[in-house]
């Protein structure tokens, strides 16, 4: 048990610190990249999780850090800045591409409303 306790806490650490480094400090460089250049930056992030690293299209068992993107690319076309480590602090890593996210348009009206379903004032 203890062993996994400390396995948690290094995926976390992971977690963050990889999340810091694609997200939170590069987003003043992500505006900058998304300028017209051919390679792919900052911009391409779209979110980083815990998950289990797939390798050949089966998940492995193995907890790594999973970096979603909007595209896969080959490391050469990627900004060196943007590129996601094999690992941080030990901790493997992973990429996965998941396309263009939108936070969903639709809008309903719900009486009563059920489970799971935001309420607020409507304008």
């Amino acid at each position: 048990m203890k062993k996994d306790k400390v396995v948690s806490s290094a995926l976390l650490k992971a977690r963050e610190d990889l999340e810091k480094a694609l997200l939170f400090d590069a987003a003043p460089m992500a505006f900058a990249a998304a300028s017209g250049t051919e390679r792919y930056g900052f911009e391409n992030v779209v979110g980083v999780g815990i998950g289990e690293k797939v390798a050949a299209e089966s998940e492995t068992g193995e907890p790594c850090v999973t970096v979603y993107v909007i595209a896969k690319a080959p490391r050469r076309e990627v900004d060196s800045e943007a590129l996601v480590p094999a690992s941080v602090g030990g901790v493997a890593t992973d990429v996965v591409a998941v396309g263009e996210l939108t936070a969903q348009p639709y809008r309903g009206r719900y009486r009563p409303a059920p489970g799971g379903v935001s309420i607020g004032h409507i304008k």
